[in-house]
């Protein structure tokens, strides 16, 4: 019989975060595109939008994994409201939308940013509306 068994992360290690409006965050990938392109996903969580930069699985990166520390170099946050599965721009490159409500991990990056950096949040949220 297999036996299985779920070790979530330790910790999460962010080295930059940056707090963008959503267009700069879309606009941005989406230059790094050719036209018709899909890009990175954007992850969502109750209005907000996350877009990580993983590290390259490198044998340091990897042996931290195994102790269970994930390292985002950069954490892209932005007000997005109501969820959509995609955004596509004028020059049709299409960005995928993934539902973070469902995973534990993204839930509980979104209320740490919201208790840590309540002023850019509230900002952000501001410059949305």
């Amino acid at each position: 019989m297999v036996r299985f068994e779920l070790k979530p992360w330790r910790k999460v290690v962010i080295n930059e975060i940056i707090f963008q409006k959503l267009r700069h965050m879309v606009g941005w990938l989406a230059t790094r595109q050719p036209m018709g392109a899909v890009t990175s996903p954007i992850v969502w969580v109750d209005n907000w939008a996350f877009l990580i930069e993983g590290m390259p699985k490198t044998d340091g990166v990897v042996n931290e994994m195994r102790r269970g520390v994930l390292r985002w170099p950069s954490l892209v946050v932005s007000y997005f409201g109501s969820y959509a599965p995609l955004i596509e721009t004028r020059e049709k490159v299409r960005i995928p939308v993934l539902d973070g409500t469902v995973n534990r991990l993204f839930v509980e990056l979104k209320e740490w940013l919201l208790e840590t950096f309540p002023e850019e949040m509230r900002r952000l949220k501001g410059d949305a509306g």
